[in-house]
């Protein structure tokens, strides 16, 4: 999708204090090098350019969420825990849907979200957990499927309805810093949702996870108070923003 720029020599034999990345051709390296020195030919002097016409990014909060032990489960009894699991997959759909948000991705039993704020998205993160507790209670332990759901707010690429970017890879690994049942946020998400809820945000210190190159700030949710309200045929805890101070 990316469109490629005409091939373009540099201005200079000599581009002091800069990278210059040798082109492909005629066997030259791809490994940039320090500038500074002179270059030595003609195809060594051009440079490749992408053009991101297509590439649209936005600000979005994004919401990653993970049936933990998965595997196991539909091991042990394939039909019955599928069943469980669209359960869950409805559960999960109508709470997105409810605070705005919008499925962006299904990947087996995970699923990828994006909200426009992120109080929106952690009050979705916990009803979306209490409300499956709530639906695990007739159900044995050990048959029981959780969310682990990790929530972060970043830029991200938007492309055929799909999000893409490092957010979401961050989004992914607080994913996995999450308890089963439990919701990891990023110091992004905590700042901006301030204190607009009756949560707790539990620091998890720096965290260094998988292909991340610098340790992430995680905190664990935990809700304060929690109100059951009645939503479809049952209830679910929802939490209740706090009401903001008119500063007029």
């Amino acid at each position: 999708f990316h469109r490629f720029a005409a091939v373009t020599p540099c201005k200079a034999d000599v581009i002091p204090n800069q990278m210059v990345c040798n082109g492909p051709m005629n066997g030259h390296s791809t490994e940039p090098r320090s500038g500074g020195g002179r270059i030595s030919s003609w195809s060594s002097r051009l440079r490749w350019r992408i053009l991101d016409a297509n590439v649209n990014r936005k600000l979005a909060v994004v919401l990653y969420a993970d049936i933990a032990s998965y595997s196991r489960l539909i091991e042990a009894d394939e039909e019955g825990a599928h069943l469980r699991f669209v359960e869950n997959m409805k559960i999960m759909t109508a709470r997105v849907r409810a605070y705005q948000g919008r499925i962006a991705h299904y990947a087996g039993d995970a699923v990828l979200a994006e909200f426009r704020d992120a109080t929106g998205a952690v009050q979705c993160a916990m009803e979306v957990q209490s409300e499956i507790r709530k639906f695990n209670s007739g159900i044995e332990p050990g048959c029981r499927m959780e969310f682990r759901i990790g929530v972060n707010l970043g830029e991200v690429i938007l492309d055929r309805g799909d999000i893409y970017g490092n957010a979401v890879n961050i989004a992914a690994r607080l994913e996995s810093l999450a308890d089963t049942g439990g919701v990891c946020v990023s110091d992004s998400v905590r700042v901006s949702v301030g204190n607009r809820l009756p949560v707790k945000f539990i620091p998890l210190g720096e965290q260094w996870v998988k292909n991340i190159g610098e340790p992430i700030r995680a905190f664990k949710i935990k809700d304060e108070v929690a109100d059951p309200v009645e939503v479809g045929s049952g209830s679910v805890v929802r939490l209740r923003a706090r009401p903001t101070r008119n500063l007029g």
